[in-house]
């Protein structure tokens, strides 16, 4: 009897074994490894890195061709130094966040109290005579944080605001020289936001949502009430205590020889648009663009990811309390307002996935993250405790389904 209890028990011990065990296998990955591995065979990226970050304990990273067409460069691994562009924004919201969690900043303070220029913003009505009327609010630094303060971009083609900002070195990000008819870039962040300060509006603060140059912006803000230089703030309150030992406003020693390039796609084929041994990104910017900025890697922003599946602590560091970690990547945006074409959300500089915009096996619900211009991106995802981060070297980000293909892989692999 006694013999028997103890098979029973014994079976039943083994049954729960395997079972966590098949619960806890590591996927191979191979739909993500197949997608990447296609493009690099096809010429259309040199390489590609990706890092699947638990929420504790080590990444997993997957590594495809080289950092340039060239066949003796180099191959694209983690710590691959890239452009990250747009995914300066979230980190630039995590420091913002940080500061509202020590109550030096409110979440819905009005930047005027910070920089008085925006005391009193005006809304542009009529491009051609340059008509405005005051806006309906001040801008508040949610605003800032959601793309809802009522700025806008150089980079938004074919808008009024778009041709008044490079006509007045509005630029952040852009390290060439100023073309004919556009204007000499601010020599800092504070003279930034005085130019900026000096345009009218696209909207009301709060009433939509409008990519734009608000965490540029948003720089300025931490930088004044941080009472230190935006990129010192970065460093010491989150790179330093994450061990993001890669990421900076440029590449410096050390970094150069780990450099990507950049390929331009068009309809007439690839070519390297920014090589790795003569990018701008070897040297500082005139200022510090809190929304395009960064250079980093695989490895580096995996850390940031575990910060925020951490809930604001990763690697026995906390740099931000559970309650404004939660914040961060809980949507922000005002009320009646949504993101984009989807009906999405948006936390601190960071897309936030609704159950009205959810997609299965692509973006599920409470997912949060962001991309950038040159083919990079990242996802967190809390529910099963993962992120993922793409680093590929293209431009424009539109020219290949990339992201999108990697997120589907990445959840097809896992339910397979």
């Amino acid at each position: 009897m006694i013999a028997t209890r103890r098979a029973i028990l014994a079976g039943v011990a083994a049954s729960i074994a395997t079972e966590a065990s098949a619960r806890g296998r590591t996927p191979t990955y191979a739909g993500v490894r197949a997608v990447l591995d296609g493009y690099v065979a096809a010429g259309k990226l040199a390489g590609a890195c990706v890092a699947i970050q638990p929420r504790t304990g080590a990444p997993t990273f997957l590594s495809f061709g080289r950092v340039d067409p060239d066949p003796s460069a180099p191959a694209f691994n983690e710590r691959s130094v890239a452009r990250i562009y747009s995914m300066t924004k979230p980190v630039t919201g995590l420091a913002a966040m940080q500061l509202i969690d020590e109550g030096k900043l409110g979440l819905d303070q009005p930047i005027a109290e910070i920089f008085k220029e925006f005391a009193a913003p005006r809304v542009l009505v009529d491009d051609s005579t340059g008509a405005t009327r005051p806006a309906s609010g001040p801008i508040l630094v949610r605003h800032l944080l959601t793309h809802t303060a009522g700025l806008g971009y150089s980079i938004n083609r074919g808008t009024p605001l778009a041709r008044r900002y490079t006509q007045a070195g509005l630029t952040p990000g852009s390290r060439t020289p100023p073309a004919p008819g556009e204007g000499a870039p601010p020599a800092s962040l504070a003279e930034f936001a005085t130019r900026l300060a000096a345009q009218p509006l696209a909207s009301d603060p709060g009433a939509v949502w409008t990519y734009s140059v608000a965490l540029d912006l948003l720089g300025a803000v931490i930088e004044r009430v941080a009472g230190k230089p935006f990129e010192d703030v970065l460093r010491a309150r989150i790179f330093a205590p994450l061990g993001m030992n890669d990421t900076a406003f440029f590449a410096g020693p050390g970094q150069a020889e780990r450099m990507t390039s950049v390929l331009g796609v068009s309809p007439q084929g690839v070519q390297v648009v920014d090589p790795r041994g003569a990018s701008p990104f070897l040297k500082p910017a005139a200022y510090p663009a809190g929304g395009a900025g960064l250079v980093s890697t695989a490895a580096d922003y995996a850390r940031f990811c575990a910060a925020l599946l951490g809930r604001g602590e990763a690697f026995g560091k906390r740099i931000l309390s559970r309650k404004a970690a939660d914040l961060a990547v809980s949507n922000l945006l005002p009320p009646g307002v949504t993101a984009e074409e989807r009906g999405n959300g948006f936390g601190a500089g960071l897309r936030v996935i609704t159950p009205a915009s959810a997609q299965e096996g692509e973006a599920p619900a409470r997912s949060y993250g962001w991309g950038g211009a040159a083919g990079t991106t990242y996802w967190c995802d809390p529910t099963i405790g993962v992120g993922v981060v793409l680093m590929a070297q293209f431009y424009p980000s539109s020219a290949y389904p990339t992201a999108a293909q990697v997120r589907r892989a990445f959840y097809a692999d896992r339910a397979g």
